[in-house]
């Protein structure tokens, strides 16, 4: 009988080690985080992208003349996509889309330097 209190004990008291060592592990690991994140530089802003609509609307011109200003100006463009034709499940061919955002930064300064003209 004692020697069965004994490893019942003893379980007890290596799962209670376990779980301390555990947690110090965890907090250990959490502090060199935090460390880290302290002397990591800060995150680059992210690229605000916009659309023909909103770029005519901030330039106060039309979607026609964005698209001049993209095709003929050198305004420049992200273009994601790359129109490809692909068969749709009723086995008829389509063309993919390709998106064209403008990213407002580059657009600014193309716009001040005189890319419009």
């Amino acid at each position: 009988m004692t020697e069965t209190l004994f490893a019942a004990t003893f379980t007890l008291s290596g799962e209670f080690l376990a779980e301390i060592v555990h947690r110090a592990e965890e907090a250990a690991r959490i502090a060199a985080r935090e460390e880290l994140a302290a002397h990591a530089p800060p995150p680059a802003p992210l690229a605000i992208y916009m659309t023909i609509a909103e770029a005519a609307k901030r330039y106060g011109v039309s979607r026609r003349t964005v698209h001049a200003w993209l095709e003929s100006h050198g305004m420049p463009v992200a273009r994601i996509g790359d129109g490809s034709s692909f068969v749709d499940k009723t086995g008829r061919t389509r063309k993919g889309p390709t998106i064209v955002r403008i990213r407002v930064e580059s657009a600014d300064a193309w716009f001040a330097s005189g890319g419009a003209k």
